[in-house]
């Protein structure tokens, strides 16, 4: 928290012309009743992160995919979305491009 206040300050104190300053935080579970002087706006955006049901059950499909980690589990499935199935097969060499197409297909 204190980084993360040192970080706005700075970039406050740099821009010189402002008389509030815009403050955007991304967890909107920090608390802001010291930042009266400041334009005060919390992220209301969804996560970008698929939700882990959904992902779970897409996954289970393929048991290669069962010992990743929940990171990897997350970038993989926002991966299929983007990438085409070479670029996978070259990122997640373990998977083959059959199981690869199949989940691109499913996702």
């Amino acid at each position: 928290m204190k980084k993360l206040m040192t970080i706005s300050m700075l970039m406050v104190s740099i821009s010189a012309f402002a008389q509030k300053a815009n403050v955007i935080f991304i967890d909107p579970d920090i608390e802001t009743k010291e930042l009266e002087n400041f334009n005060i706006q919390k992220n209301t955006h969804e996560s970008s992160l698929p939700d882990r049901d959904d992902r779970e059950m897409l996954l289970n499909q393929v048991a290669k995919t069962k010992d990743w980690d929940e990171l990897k589990k997350d970038i993989f499935y926002m991966d299929l979305a983007r990438k085409s199935v070479s670029e996978l097969q070259k990122k997640y060499p373990e998977l083959s491009a059959k199981e690869i197409k199949l989940l691109k297909e499913r996702r």
